[in-house]
């Protein structure tokens, strides 16, 4: 079974327990590694995580900026990066197609020795949850994905100077004992100014541009030319935090066994 979250900058939207305490909820969080600072939920979900179903957390990415944000919510996770073809899946609609490779991007972990091996850090008992995610840049009605080098990069970012470019994101939660999947999509609109033909060259020339969907790095020399984002900044770098923290909570509240 899917639970699907349809997320964007307007709002967020999932489903809610009401019957558990909050302490269950504050117990599922330390399994994961929170701390006091990490960020709020926009509003509290309540969760009933059994003490034996401590999760491990598996990102299938090896994306900087995701691993980055992981991190800055203070959760532990380990990184298990899949070996698929993204080419062979291909859709016209931006949000099919994300889901889609998040999706392939899980199957391919769910057979990886190192994902059902047992870990010697953890007890036979752990819960294994996979996160995987997908990103494409949507531009002038088109779907940008990696270019494929600095000529087609500059392509791109020449475009998001005459007209705003989005971003399109899916998260896709599994857990390997049971199959059961949670999934949300992300969209955000990011606004440029005009750029000069040496300005778009030297952005192009950003060694991490290539290994960026629509060659689009916000986090790096290309937010100096952003006039403004509608959506989470987050979100434009590959991992929503508040998707991470709402489909954690629903997976978590969900049993442990099929």
């Amino acid at each position: 079974a899917s639970t699907v979250f349809r997320l964007t900058y307007i709002g967020l939207i999932f489903r809610t327990n009401p019957g558990c305490s909050p302490s269950v909820l504050q117990n599922s969080w330390s399994a994961l590694g929170f701390t006091k600072a990490s960020p709020k939920a926009v509003r509290t979900v309540s969760m009933n995580a059994p003490e034996n179903c401590n999760p491990r957390l598996i990102l299938g990415s090896q994306s900087w900026a995701r691993r980055t944000i992981l991190q800055e919510m203070g959760i532990k996770f380990e990184c298990i990066a899949p070996d698929i073809d993204e080419k062979a899946t291909r859709s016209p609609i931006p949000e099919q197609l994300v889901l889609a490779l998040a999706r392939a991007k899980a199957k391919a972990l769910m057979s990886d020795q190192r994902v059902n091996g047992k870990c010697a850090s953890h007890s036979e008992s752990i819960r294994t949850l996979l996160l995987t995610c997908d990103q494409v840049v949507v531009h002038d009605g088109k779907i940008l994905e990696k270019p494929e080098n600095t000529e087609q990069a500059i392509e791109f970012i020449r475009g998001y100077g005459r007209s705003p470019c989005g971003t399109v994101g899916a998260t896709v939660l599994t857990d390997v004992e049971t199959g059961r999947q949670w999934e949300a999509v992300d969209s955000t609109s990011i606004h440029f100014r005009e750029m000069s033909e040496a300005e778009v060259a030297a952005l192009a020339r950003d060694p991490e541009a290539l290994s960026c969907a629509g060659a689009l790095r916000v986090e790096g020399p290309a937010r100096g030319f952003i006039r403004r984002i509608e959506g989470d900044l987050d979100a434009v770098m590959g991992l929503r935090k508040r998707t991470v923290r709402a489909l954690l909570e629903e997976a978590l509240a969900a049993p442990c066994s099929p």
